[in-house]
């Protein structure tokens, strides 16, 4: 029942996760009802200033759901996690229900 929404596209989310991580894998959960998909990129950053794109999501058409999109990469130094929302199929509005970030297993 509790998301973070905003409007007009696009818009941008950043979290601090207070301290640095090596991070290797982000799940994200936009608002889903079966029919409309997002576009969105990730980016994360060390210093909040120099960002790195550890995720392209902007041309994804795949319709969400429960499950939510799961993204791996390299792992990468970060401490802050910026989502970028470019596009919600339905309205101008975006939705982001929950984000999991994710730390590199040592």
């Amino acid at each position: 029942g509790k998301y973070w929404g905003t409007i007009p596209a696009p818009q941008w989310l950043q979290v601090d996760l207070e301290k640095e991580y090596s991070v290797d894998r982000i799940h994200i959960f936009p608002y889903w009802d079966g029919a409309r998909y997002y576009q969105y990129t990730v980016e994360v950053s060390t210093d909040g200033k120099n960002w790195t794109q550890v995720v392209d999501g902007s041309k994804n058409t795949t319709p969400g759901n429960e499950k939510g999109y799961v993204h791996t990469f390299n792992p990468t130094k970060a401490r802050y996690v910026k989502v970028n929302m470019l596009k919600n199929s339905d309205n101008p509005a975006v939705h982001l229900v929950e984000l999991q970030v994710f730390e590199a297993r040592k």
